[in-house]
């Protein structure tokens, strides 16, 4: 860990333009797929709670899951953050 560049996620604001080191942030490609997966397990496991079909359930928590990943990985584009 460089923790003489570490700097809490709710501080981040204090270092614009600096290259920072923040805990948790660094992901995988490989981890994207685990994620829509788990939505789609975690989505199945809700409509199961609630009494919905099951593939409805899913599907709507997979693809809202991947449309919040997607519009944040354009919004990290647009601002040119780079996480990894």
């Amino acid at each position: 860990m460089a923790w003489d560049t570490y700097c809490p996620a709710a501080n981040l604001a204090e270092h614009t333009g600096e290259t920072v080191t923040c805990c948790g942030l660094i992901i995988e490609d490989r981890l994207h797929q685990l994620s829509l997966v788990s939505l789609a397990a975690l989505g199945a496991f809700g409509g199961y709670l609630g009494g919905a079909p099951l593939g409805r359930a899913s599907l709507r928590v997979t693809l809202g899951g991947a449309l919040t990943m997607a519009v944040t990985a354009l919004i990290g584009r647009i601002l040119g953050v780079s996480v990894g």
